[in-house]
């Protein structure tokens, strides 16, 4: 700068700062502009209040699910129980129906109190931990889901936790390690099998993440702030954009007044919400470094 004078310098200077705040403004968004292969579809208190209560009516979830599939989704969760029958063996038949024509994921919990639980087909128990397996979560009984819906499962997952700032990716279920629901998603976004270094980490395809000794993961939620969700009456009269859950996992969730609440580091928030903020974490702490 030996032929600049000092207006030239200053003038020089506040460029180089315009140029250097643009690089990390554009360094900060890329960091939170992390497009998440997910999207979420909520039972809320004015769909609950419209359909008649909770549970619906299993022929609405198969709508709701024959929706999505024919708005072009990848999968869909389904964040019910289906262990016990429901009022109409006819309803019932169009839910099985209905999850065996897009992939779809069931939801499982272990309880030791269920004596006559469903059993939990073979497929299920998956070998994906290289080394002893060690969980804070394990049972011999559980709420699984019945057999004509376990049948046309894509997968299921387990949705125990012991901890709301934590997240794990396998449970011990009859002496054999099962996936969460959350990997089990992950899986089905990515279209990668998981890997688990018991103890260590957790990889799916080029990304791995680390975990607790017993390979669960520690949460970095910092708010209970939702991102937009679609209500399920919506979804059900057909008034939402398809393109928005093209090639996407779609989580249909309950939060309606009965949903209970958890207390995080980040806030109190119904659990329904958690598992999904848990979700979006974990892939944003796999893939958004």
């Amino acid at each position: 700068m030996s032929g600049m004078n000092a207006k030239h310098c200053r003038l020089f200077l506040s460029a180089l700062m315009v140029i250097v705040c643009g690089m990390a403004c554009t360094s900060a968004f890329a960091k939170t502009a992390l497009s998440f292969p997910f999207e979420l579809v909520l039972i809320d208190a004015a769909s609950e209040k419209q359909l008649g209560g909770f549970p619906v009516d299993r022929a609405l979830v198969a709508k709701a699910v024959t929706q999505l599939k024919d708005a072009g989704a990848r999968g869909v969760v389904l964040k019910f129980f289906y262990d016990q029958p429901g009022k109409s063996a006819d309803a019932d038949k169009a839910l099985a129906d209905a999850i065996g024509s897009i992939k779809t994921l069931l939801q499982a919990r272990i309880d030791e109190a269920e004596f006559a639980g469903n059993p939990l087909p073979a497929r299920f128990f998956k070998d994906v931990v290289a080394g002893n397996f060690n969980t804070s979560l394990t049972g011999t009984s559980g709420w699984i889901p019945l057999a004509p819906f376990a049948a046309a499962a894509y997968d299921i997952g387990f949705v125990d936790i012991d901890s709301p700032d934590r997240v794990p990716m396998i449970e011990s279920y009859q002496d054999k390690p099962v996936k969460s629901l959350t990997l089990a998603a992950l899986e089905l976004a990515t279209g990668e099998r998981a890997k688990i270094e018991s103890g260590v980490r957790l990889i799916l395809g080029s990304q791995s993440v680390a975990l607790t000794e017993d390979n669960q993961l520690a949460l970095k939620i910092t708010s209970v702030d939702l991102p937009d969700a679609v209500p399920f009456t919506a979804l059900l009269d057909g008034k939402f954009d398809k393109a928005l859950f093209r090639d996407k996992v779609v989580v249909i969730a309950y939060d309606g007044v009965k949903m209970h609440f958890l207390s995080t580091k980040a806030g109190i928030v119904k659990a329904h919400r958690l598992f999904y903020l848990g979700l979006l974490d974990t892939y944003r702490q796999l893939v958004g470094k």
